[in-house]
């Protein structure tokens, strides 16, 4: 029992193999994008607030205004780019105005633009992923023959010693335990992809715990009973 013990407990011990950390990688373009987006919008607030005040009372302006209000969800006006339509406004400035034109007419392009690269970045992404994954499959795999290479070499050595115990020596038990120790590490691969394999390794941990507790409290024993005297050893 004891051989068997210390077997399940290696056993165990070799199925805990160290898991890689997982690579964060992330789309940047995604941000990109959401900056230039929300630069829109705040041009566009900026501007119709810059118009509303210059727009009479009345349903026309109020239209406005609901438009600021909704476009301020995403992203608010500067009070700064305000001022500046707000000058254009006064001046009549017809070069900026033909300016803020061309840079509009350019906005559908840019975030096309942008909006690919972002859908390439991920493609790229996934890609990537998929490849990791195969990675981490791959090492585990490597891992798990090294382990299973190791438990068969040690369930050999054990199983020939147990022959060769059984076979010259009057230890038959211990010769068939090791025997028994030996085929079940040489089959541990079975064991290893088996659904069950919790519960042998935790049986086997827990047998093994058992009989370390069963060893040291009879040797506790033995050490603290009292000593029996001549005359009881002759009754």
């Amino acid at each position: 029992m004891k051989y068997l013990s210390v077997l399940l407990v290696a056993l165990t011990g070799c199925s805990s193999a160290p898991k890689q950390l997982p690579i964060v990688v992330t789309n940047n373009e995604k941000d990109i994008y959401i900056t230039k987006v929300e630069q829109i919008v705040s041009e566009s607030a900026s501007v119709l607030t810059a118009v509303a005040t210059s727009v009479p009372v009345g349903i026309p302006r109020e239209l406005i205004e609901g438009q600021i209000t909704r476009l301020s969800g995403v992203s608010k006006p500067t009070v700064e780019r305000v001022k500046e339509f707000q000058r254009v406004i006064k001046e009549q400035d017809s070069k900026a105005v033909k300016k803020d034109q061309e840079e509009a007419s350019k906005v559908e392009a840019d975030t096309d633009g942008i909006w690919r690269l972002v859908e390439q970045k991920d493609t790229e992404l996934n890609e990537a992923k998929v490849r990791l994954k195969l990675a981490e499959e791959e090492r585990q795999r490597v891992i798990k023959d090294k382990i299973l290479w190791l438990c068969s070499c040690i369930g050999g050595a054990i199983l020939t010693a147990g022959v060769l115990i059984l076979a010259f020596t009057t230890r038959k038990i211990s010769g068939v335990v090791m025997i028994a120790c030996g085929g079940l590490a040489i089959g541990s691969a079975w064991i290893f992809d088996s659904p069950w394999f919790p519960w042998i390794a935790g049986t086997g941990v827990a047998v093994a715990v058992g009989d370390f507790l069963v060893i040291a409290g009879v040797k506790t024993y033995r050490y603290l009973r009292p000593s029996r005297t001549p005359l009881e050893q002759h009754q």
